[in-house]
């Protein structure tokens, strides 16, 4: 019988665990290359596209002007008030939109003015929860919420029935 050196032993293990590794990830290369499409960049996603409405609450700021940068509450009529603007409708504009609005606005008082509008409460887009459930109420319809439209009732008549339904309020 012949005697085997423990260092050969050793170099073959070593190799046959080295071609397993790279053969291994020869193939996750290979499939992430074939099976999927890079992802678009960050900046081609679609905007935001939150329409404001009366209750919400915004911060708006203006670069480099303090004086008129402000956490302002949506009235229930739908305006802000600003300094030096006065009352700026706001509701039923996305905040980018209402960004633009008080930058043409203030383009009379502020040299090159830079706005930026900030949703900072959701309060606007309500459902109610009434019947058998454990807790009724109001509640704020938060992104990625849905109520689905068979649960849906009219604002201005409840539903008459005892089971859940949610009413939508905007």
């Amino acid at each position: 019988m012949e005697r085997r050196n423990p260092g050969d032993y050793m170099k073959r293990t070593l190799t046959v665990i080295i071609g397993l590794v790279l053969g291994f990830a020869g193939a996750v290369v290979a499939a992430q290359s074939t099976n999927s499409s890079p992802a678009p960049p960050a900046s081609s996603q679609a905007p935001a596209t939150y329409v404001i409405g009366p209750e919400d609450v915004l911060y708006v700021s203006v670069w480099k002007e303090p004086d008129l940068t402000n956490t302002l509450p949506v009235r229930p009529d739908g305006m802000i008030s600003l300094p030096l603007l006065g009352d700026v409708e706001a509701a039923g504009h996305t905040p980018t939109q209402l960004a633009d609005a008080i930058t043409a606005k203030l383009k009379k008082y502020v040299t090159d003015p830079h706005v930026t509008v900030v949703v900072t409460q959701m309060n606007s887009q309500r459902f109610y929860v009434m019947g058998e459930v454990q807790h009724t109420g109001s509640m704020n319809l938060l992104p990625g919420m849905t109520v689905p439209p068979d649960h849906t009732t009219p604002r201005s008549s409840p539903s008459s029935e005892g089971s859940s339904k949610a009413r939508s309020r905007r």
